[in-house]
């Protein structure tokens, strides 16, 4: 994978409902007031960080499909890292945070596809997530092991977060820090197994880039 260039900005790429929060506490750590956020806005999109310093960090929610990809907002610091989530397990925490989240009059329900869905069996059954969205933008279904081995310092995985974060610390040269998860959602409803064997089937590309991405962690 590629060697971290603290010349370059560290762009970590924030997917929903992966463990971002407790990742962002850890960078704030190790980066402190060089750790710059990038979260777009429902008015506006996020500025660009065109500060000339080293060491420097942006972490979000980077989208190239909304016209905020890494890729667009920094071209010439192609090196990234971000934290994979089990493909089943992200949509069901998905669909749970966003009920409680609706119910709770936190968010709107209008044209959310959580609310549009029945119940978990259904929203899985009918969800359709783009993962590669949140990647920059030149990252494929085709090039994705070769991509992320050239321009990714590391890609984290949730279910070994401890252990993924220690590699990261070393690349990083960075201390070692033990974190734990947070975010979390108490109600949770659970998919019947043939929703779940459905849903891998349909998600192969999801589990075949987690699964290479894990094995990069061992």
């Amino acid at each position: 994978m590629r060697k971290y260039n603290p010349n370059n900005r560290l762009i970590s790429l924030h997917l929903p409902k992966t463990g971002g929060t407790s990742l962002n506490f850890v960078l704030k750590e190790w980066f402190s007031e060089k750790l710059h956020l990038h979260y777009i806005d429902e008015a506006k999109l996020p500025s660009k960080h065109n500060g000339g310093s080293t060491d420097i960090c942006i972490h979000g929610h980077f989208n190239h499909k909304k016209n905020a990809g890494a890729d667009h907002y920094y071209p010439e610091d192609k090196q990234y890292i971000t934290l994979l989530r089990n493909p089943l397990k992200r949509q069901v925490s998905f669909y749970n945070y966003s009920r409680y989240m609706i119910k709770s009059g936190k968010i709107s329900g209008k044209n959310h596809p959580v609310a549009k869905a029945k119940d978990i069996d259904d929203f899985l059954l009918n969800c359709r997530p783009d993962i590669l969205k949140f990647f920059p933008s030149f990252i494929t279904k085709r090039n994705f092991k070769e991509s992320i081995e050239e321009h990714f310092v590391h890609v984290l995985i949730l279910e070994d977060f401890q252990n993924s974060l220690n590699i990261l610390a070393g690349k990083l040269g960075k201390p070692k820090i033990e974190v734990p998860h947070s975010n979390k959602v108490r109600k949770k409803e659970r998919p019947k197994a043939e929703t779940i064997e459905a849903f891998r089937e349909k998600q192969k590309f999801e589990f075949n880039l987690y699964r290479f991405c894990k094995n990069l962690n061992q």
